[in-house]
């Protein structure tokens, strides 16, 4: 079983937004999944390391734990990457993300709703979708 995690960082601009990954826990295991560089020329990238290891973490936000990790990794290699959309970047990535691991039951209908309504505490944003 592994733990999944949404991690945070500082925004790298000073009135940028902040970045967003998911970072999967399993034992010695630590990785994280992402889509990087800036709008129109965004693109998926997974590394092997800790969150922690880099001065712009904020912080990891619990969402799940992970039975199905091969059904994880399936879902998040497959996300789409929005290169049309300017306004569309790692944060709605990782909204994406969590969409199609409810609609795989790679993780709860509750996990996933306690994960969105943790986001929209800290950042004060209202998530696609609700009303």
């Amino acid at each position: 079983m592994a733990i999944l995690y949404i991690a945070v960082y500082k925004p790298r601009q000073t009135l940028g937004t902040y970045h967003w990954t998911l970072y999967l826990e399993e034992g010695d295991s630590h990785l994280v999944f992402q889509v990087v560089r800036n709008p129109g020329q965004f693109q998926y990238q997974e590394l092997s390391s800790r969150p922690e290891n880099t001065d712009r973490h904020v912080e990891n936000i619990f969402v799940a734990d992970i039975n199905d990790i091969e059904g994880y990794r399936a879902v998040v290699n497959s996300q789409a990457v929005d290169n049309e959309t300017y306004h569309w970047g790692c944060q709605q990535w990782v909204f994406d993300v969590l969409e199609s691991l409810l609609d795989d039951s790679i993780i709860t209908d509750y996990d996933h709703g306690e994960a969105k309504h943790k986001l929209e505490m800290i950042f004060q944003v209202e998530i696609e979708g609700d009303e």
